[in-house]
């Protein structure tokens, strides 16, 4: 595929327009100098609080004067400039090297965390709009001689600053997410759920869940799981699988940077790209975020694409293969894969990729899954504020045709536009500029924003994986073929975008909203979480691996490796049970409602094994070590 002969410049300022320009640059720099100097409430602003008159005067006034003084000093700089014979010698290139500085104003406001939460969306709108204007309207000289070891340093400085990034990541987020485990910031769903299956694969019960009381393929067709049991057989620890989430979404950065390298064909920019990845607060949500076969799911649709891109059909078959054992529904995103292939004039491998994945999705949702569930299974209740009580699935497509004003009120919602920003606001967007992108995110962003449960349309869940993933191939899609200015200029803008999005939502600093899940992390291991673990790791350690444990929902996670687990917050809702021991915080909040599971007997026929400050265990008496539920007790 060959790019657009033509080049994008910025358009020339003169005449009005120059002048224009400039008031609006000496302008942005009074106002921000002003706001330096006055530090006025900019939350209180934002939220449309207005200020005493007599502040309002005083700000007015600071405003004016600097704003003079700094277009007093542009003039001189100018003047000084134009009698050397050096760059800049008009108004319009003096605008076009200064614009950045009309972000200035901006920046206080959204790296301002108040002002920010008072109005993300709107304020979001702006940056957006700000960041594109200001990389379209700037212009630097260029024909700088490089230094002479620069082609030494492009030729293998991406390689060194991508390897060291993602060993940064994996280490990083290894590290912290073992802290937020032991933290108890993990939960039985979902870390406690992928390890008993982990457990019951590897002794031999493939794919069984106690704490689900199902077979997860009845639920999920994570086939992919099988590879994680080999590992986990090796080193059977809750940590194995934090460290190995780490692991494969911080290497997904490397097929993305190849990818990327092989469509742009410039090595810097593609590392940009994988930086961008190794930095998006979705990334790092989803790692936060317990333990889900899903992160698999980027490391093996950017390989499969990059080996789509280069035409190498053996290899980009076997991973389209792994994708699909990832889970069921990326089917979907096979025959989009497919799709545009066909729309790249590629008519064979097209129509065989949507015939495999439709015919995967056939399989796996209709058979499989209805075959290990007992019975259909579809995922209706995600969106139960779209679809009618008494239809199916369907119901989602027929609302959405005959009440299309109610389907877009639905999906354009404060939350998930700031969703759509959080997401696609760190590239620009560009997954739209071409329809292939779009064509390719269409499924995945509809799915989400018609989807009634908010967790759905939230950047700490494992949900926005995949979404994720597509708009980045939608991106190069959009930056392939196109003029090395525009390129520059498009990433530019991600790179802005990026640093705010991070600044307010990511892990790195100053991390006040990053959510893993449910909860805004907390990376503050203190004394009283290390003696809390001390004191959980020492009534762990009492319970053998082959009992049958009953725990609370915060501490499954630390026992499920064992054939018989169930979390106390659904032991009324679920089957009557042998359990040998229940281990629950030593508070009421906890006990109380054991008390009242019927075919617990009220916690009578169990004995306190240990306590301490922070947990109690408690095991079955010896004389009902035999014990039988009464089928007459039901579900309790």
């Amino acid at each position: 595929m060959t790019g657009p002969t033509n080049t994008l410049r910025p358009a020339r300022l003169s005449g009005p327009a120059a002048f224009v320009h400039f008031g609006a640059l000496a302008l942005a720099v009074g106002y921000t100098v002003m706001v330096a100097i006055h530090r006025p409430p900019l939350a209180a602003m934002v939220g449309g609080e207005l200020l005493p008159p007599a502040m309002r005067s005083v700000l007015l006034r600071s405003m004016a004067f600097w704003s003079l003084s700094v277009a007093v000093l542009l003039v001189a700089c100018l003047c000084w400039s134009w009698l050397r014979g050096r760059w800049p010698s008009t108004v319009g290139e003096l605008v076009a090297g200064l614009w950045p500085l009309t972000l200035l104003p901006l920046a206080w406001y959204v790296f301002d965390i108040q002002a920010w939460a008072a109005s993300p969306v709107l304020l979001y709108a702006i940056s957006t709009a700000a960041c594109a204007y200001c990389v379209i309207r700037t212009d630097l000289p260029t024909g700088r001689r490089a230094w002479s070891i620069w082609p030494t340093l492009k030729r293998y400085s991406p390689w060194v600053v991508l390897g060291a990034a993602i060993v940064a990541y994996v280490a990083y987020v290894s590290f912290h997410t073992i802290l937020n485990h032991r933290s108890l910031g993990t939960a039985a769903y979902d870390l406690g759920i992928q390890e008993n299956i982990l457990w019951n694969t590897v002794h031999g019960d493939f794919f069984m869940s106690t704490l689900m009381d199902s077979h997860y393929l009845g639920v999920h067709t994570s086939l992919v799981l099988l590879l994680v049991a080999a590992i986990y057989a090796v080193a059977p620890a809750t940590e194995t699988l934090l460290v190995l989430q780490a692991l494969v979404l911080g290497l997904a950065a490397l097929p993305l940077y190849l990818l990327a390298r092989k469509m742009l064909e410039r090595d810097w920019q593609a590392l940009l790209i994988g930086m961008l990845w190794l930095t998006h607060p979705a990334v790092g949500g989803a790692n936060f975020y317990d333990f889900h076969p899903v992160a698999f799911a980027p490391l093996f649709l950017f390989s499969a694409v990059y080996f789509w891109w280069c035409q190498r059909w053996r290899p980009f078959w076997a991973f389209i293969v792994l994708l699909l054992s990832v889970k069921e529904e990326l089917s979907i995103i096979v025959v989009l894969l497919g799709l545009i292939t066909l729309m790249g004039g590629n008519r064979r491998q097209g129509f065989q990729l949507m015939a495999v994945g439709s015919v995967a999705f056939l399989l796996l949702q209709h058979v499989v899954i209805p075959h290990f569930a007992g019975g259909d299974h579809s995922y209706a209740w995600y969106y139960s504020d779209m679809i009618p009580s008494d239809e199916g699935p369907h119901g989602l497509i027929t609302t959405a045709l005959i009440n299309p004003v109610f389907t877009l009120d639905f999906m354009l919602t404060e939350a998930k536009t700031l969703f759509v920003f959080q997401l696609f606001a760190p590239l620009a967007f560009l997954s739209f500029f071409t329809f292939r992108g779009a064509v390719l995110v269409s499924y995945s962003l509809a799915a989400t924003l018609l989807a009634s449960r908010p967790y759905l349309h939230q950047i700490g869940f494992q949900y926005s994986l995949t979404l994720l993933a597509l708009a980045f191939i939608g991106a190069l899609l959009a930056l392939h073929g196109k003029p090395a200015a525009w390129r520059r200029r498009a990433l530019a803008a991600a790179a802005l975008l990026a640093v705010i999005t991070c600044f307010h939502y990511g892990m790195i600093w100053p991390r006040h909203h990053f959510t893993g899940g449910f909860h805004v992390i907390d990376f503050d291991y203190s004394e009283h979480d290390q003696k809390r673990y001390r004191g959980l790791r020492e009534v762990v350690d009492l319970i053998p691996v082959e009992a049958a444990v009953l725990a609370s929902e915060t501490l499954v996670p630390h026992v499920a490796g064992r054939h018989t687990i169930a979390t106390a917050r659904y032991a009324r809702k679920g089957k009557a049970r042998r359990y040998d021991y229940i281990l629950v915080h030593n508070n009421n909040d906890s006990i109380q409602p054991l008390s009242r599971v019927s075919y617990l007997d009220g916690l009578r026929r169990y004995e306190i094994v240990h306590r301490n400050e922070f947990f109690v265990l408690y095991g079955l008496r010896e004389d009902d070590s035999v014990y039988v539920p009464d089928p007459s007790l039901g579900n309790g």
